[in-house]
């Protein structure tokens, strides 16, 4: 990844068996992502960790689809309205 505002984690294992059966986490899915990120836009750091609901997105989704390098180990989330 060359985005320094874009970091990898770790994610549960998942068998060969769910894989193959489609995308997962399954699109719709709730995750939550944590983070010390601004809050906006050349906004300064939070001084308390921070934490988003978001769903997960296809990974062929027109946002998510110049981004992925492996939609085998990678997922895609956000929330459809922005924010």
């Amino acid at each position: 990844m060359d985005d320094p505002y874009v970091s990898s984690i770790c994610i549960p294992s998942v068998s060969q068996a769910i894989l193959s059966a489609g995308e997962w986490p399954p699109v719709g899915t709730n995750v939550v992502a944590v983070g010390w990120g601004t809050l906006s836009e050349g906004g300064s750091l939070p001084t308390t960790l921070q934490q988003v609901t978001v769903q997960t997105v296809a990974y062929q989704a027109s946002t998510c689809a110049p981004t992925m390098a492996n939609w085998t180990v990678q997922l895609c989330a956000g929330a459809s309205a922005g924010g």
